[in-house]
């Protein structure tokens, strides 16, 4: 039996005529989920079915739905009776990580219809835990031809295995903005890389980790059990925050430190050296070829990191500077996982366009980065925008590198 719930959009934009904005008048006046499931194994299958129910009657709705493209994939999807009625009924799923919806009626007004069902399957070698699917870009058009712009919606759907069982705790709403991520209880791995002198807030934490020749050896090896608990990293401020399971997760996991040992400081920015030692964690550079950068020494806790992200094509400089403390942007950010998803060996979507308001803003050598890292779920924008020339803060980073984790094993 289905599972149904209707999220209330608490924000809706206030520059619409008051007879247009009725449409989104009360928590009845929103879009509709209903899954089959909340909870799901490897390789099977959840149905996301989406209706309306209005007290005001709308001549069209449009909608995009994305879901982690590194997890699941669009089974199939089956049109609704809202959908038939249409004159032009219009899903896409060309986009990797996205269901683009839109139906428009011809002289007819609804109150209410289905409008699809929307089959994800989970991929078989996926992280586990939970995994958002959300509703962006609500728009309906009103009787009088009006667009409407609502709130954004969103449902959890989580992956589970016989050997991590499904947890316990209800499922809950959870907010928009870079909030994918698992709430899987972490093991620490038997095996990953030495920090090798390591400073620098992003260093693993050097207890029970040994060389290995394969970063991500840690993916396969036998792990080491242990009974971890609500915040067992014990920073105190990362406590109801977006990315606490994925600060967790990466702290647990060796991959991560905080900046002291009571604090993550999740809302700090990163700086490129930093996200690059992330990076550094789970992929494998290779060697050293060469140091182009004057101000890349030795004795800097980012030296190998630094020079074998460059050496391996995942990083580049300013001249003969790296600017190893500069705060990394959102659009560096993107470069370097896109790069990263290239070495680790994954064919990358073909991706022409760029669903975000500020696509404009956009460097010409970070747009197609920044396209196929959010169809492939990788990346999410901050509520419409990208907002590329902003300082990547340490929670989204940690974020960032979860998925890719997950992608990858």
């Amino acid at each position: 039996m289905f599972r149904r719930f209707c999220s209330f959009l608490s924000v809706i934009a206030v520059s619409f005529a008051v007879a247009a904005a009725n449409v989104c008048a009360s928590d009845e006046d929103i879009l509709t989920i209903e899954q089959s499931a909340v909870r799901i194994r490897n390789n099977e299958t959840v149905d996301i079915a989406i209706g309306f129910n209005l007290s005001e009657p709308i001549r069209g709705v449009q909608f995009t739905v994305s879901y982690d493209y590194g997890k699941f994939e669009v089974s199939k999807v089956t049109k609704g009776d809202a959908a038939d009625d249409a004159v032009v009924s219009r899903i896409d799923t060309e986009t990797f990580g996205k269901v683009n919806v839109a139906i428009i009626y011809d002289s007819e007004y609804r109150y209410n219809g289905q409008i699809c069902t929307i089959t994800l399957i989970s991929r078989e070698k996926t992280g586990l835990g939970e995994s958002l699917v959300n509703v962006r870009g609500i728009t309906f058009t009103d009787k009088d031809n009006k667009n409407v712009k609502c709130g954004d919606m969103s449902t959890k759907v989580e992956l589970y295995s016989d050997n991590h069982p499904a947890t316990e705790t209800p499922v809950t709403e959870a907010p928009i903005n870079e909030t994918l991520h698992s709430t899987e209880q972490p093991t620490r791995p038997s095996a990953g890389k030495s920090s090798g002198g390591g400073g620098g807030s992003f260093g693993v934490s050097g207890n029970n980790v040994t060389e290995t020749t394969s970063p991500m050896a840690t993916a396969t090896a036998e792990p080491e059990e242990i009974t971890p608990t609500k915040q067992s990293c014990g920073f105190t401020d990362i406590a109801g925050h977006w990315a606490e399971a994925d600060i967790e997760y990466l702290y647990d996991a060796g991959i991560i430190n905080g900046v002291s040992d009571t604090e993550f400081m999740p809302e700090q920015n990163v700086t490129r050296a930093e996200f690059v030692k992330m990076i550094f964690e789970i992929a494998d550079f290779g060697e050293i070829t060469e140091n182009p950068f004057d101000d890349i020494t030795e004795n800097a806790w980012y030296y190998e990191p630094v020079l074998k992200a460059y050496s391996a094509g995942i990083v580049n400089g300013y001249d003969v500077k790296f600017l190893p403390e500069q705060n990394i942007t959102r659009e560096e950010m993107a470069v370097i996982a896109d790069r990263c998803i290239k070495l680790l060996g994954y064919e990358r979507p073909v991706v022409n366009e760029l669903v975000f308001a500020d696509a404009e803003t956009f460097s010409n050598w970070s747009r197609d980065a920044i396209a196929r890292m959010a169809g492939m779920g990788l990346l999410n924008g901050k509520d419409a925008d990208f907002a590329p020339k902003e300082y990547t803060t340490r929670a989204q980073a940690a974020a960032v590198i979860k998925r890719i984790y997950d992608f990858h094993n």
